[in-house]
């Protein structure tokens, strides 16, 4: 412990310290499910035993009348882009070149409710737009560990894709 006292009373006045702490949070039942889910190359949702919504990611209890849901619905369509954002400034306010810009973007399914912020794979001479129709590219089966990164984001193109391909 770094101590800073009062040179005339020798109080001490601030210090610097840790604590150690470790904490551990699990994914929930619903979370647990997406992510193995994601290990083997799928996307699911959870839907409404009484009022029927589909949402992604899932959820164990339905946010619109607080039933409980099934966790077990794939989503095999293909997402589109309903919000971009692009990084063009690197770490200290730098300019990023445009190859090694970052796109994120938050993809919806049609008949479903929520949806997934990842990375966006523009493929072909142009930027991903909103509206743009994507599609999961998954990492090769070899390298999944049951984490958001086992989706290594969205292509803009019409067939999913896993890494193998």
């Amino acid at each position: 412990m770094t101590a800073v006292t009062d040179a005339g009373t020798g109080r001490i006045l601030a210090w610097e310290d840790g604590i150690p702490l470790h904490y551990e949070y699990t994914a929930g039942v619903a979370g647990e499910a997406f992510l193995r889910a994601l290990k083997q190359g799928r996307i699911i949702a959870s839907k409404c035993t009484r009022c029927g919504e589909v949402r992604v990611p899932p959820r164990t209890y339905c946010l619109e009348c607080q039933e409980r849901t099934r966790i077990d619905i794939e989503l095999f369509q293909s997402g589109r882009i309903a919000a971009l954002s692009t990084a063009h400034l690197g770490k200290g306010g730098t300019k990023t070149p445009a190859p090694l810009r970052a796109t994120f973007g938050y993809v919806t399914f049609e008949g479903v409710a929520g949806g997934m912020v990842h990375r966006i794979l523009s493929e072909g001479r142009r930027e991903a737009r909103v509206g743009d129709p994507v599609a999961p590219f998954f990492a090769p089966v070899e390298q999944r560990r049951g984490s958001i990164l086992d989706l290594k984001g969205f292509r803009t193109a019409a067939k999913r894709r896993t890494g193998n391909d």
